[in-house]
C-alpha cells in the first residue's frame, strides 16, 4: 500500500488507514454533540439564562466550541467516506484525504485557540 503524501512528506501511514481513526474520532465528537445539546437544554431556557452580559459571553463561548466540534465530526464523516473508496491500491479515489487532513488541523488548531483564549480570559 502506497503511503500518504501530505505537508510535502511521505508518511508511513496509507490512507485507507485513515477511517479507522476517523471513525473513533467521530464517535468522541458525536458524544460530545449530544452531551452539550442534552446539558443546554435541561440546565435552563435560552432565554431566561442569559440575561447577563458574561452569560452572554458564555454563550458565545459555547457557540463557537460547539460549531468547532460539529465541523470536526463533519471532517471526519468525510474522511470516512473517502478513505473508504476504492481498493488499497486505488490512491487516486482518495485524492482528496490529504486536504481533508489539512482541513481537519485547521479546526484543531482553531479549537486549541479557542481553549487558550477561555483559559487565560477566566
Amino acid at each position: 500500500m502506497p503511503g500518504l503524501h501530505w505537508c510535502g512528506r511521505s508518511w508511513a501511514v496509507s490512507a485507507d488507514v485513515i477511517p479507522v481513526v476517523a471513525f473513533l474520532g467521530l464517535l468522541f465528537h458525536l458524544c460530545w454533540i449530544v452531551l452539550v445539546i442534552i446539558l443546554q437544554f435541561s440546565l435552563g431556557s435560552l432565554q431566561g439564562c442569559y440575561a447577563t452580559e458574561d452569560s452572554r459571553q458564555h454563550l458565545g463561548v459555547l457557540c463557537l466550541l460547539f460549531s468547532s466540534f460539529v465541523a470536526t465530526a463533519l471532517i471526519e464523516l468525510a474522511l470516512i467516506v473517502t478513505g473508504l473508496q476504492g481498493t488499497p491500491l486505488e490512491v487516486k479515489k482518495r485524492r482528496a484525504v490529504p486536504i481533508l487532513l489539512s482541513i481537519q488541523l485547521g479546526v484543531w488548531i482553531s479549537q486549541l485557540l479557542i481553549a487558550g483564549v477561555i483559559l487565560c480570559f477566566n
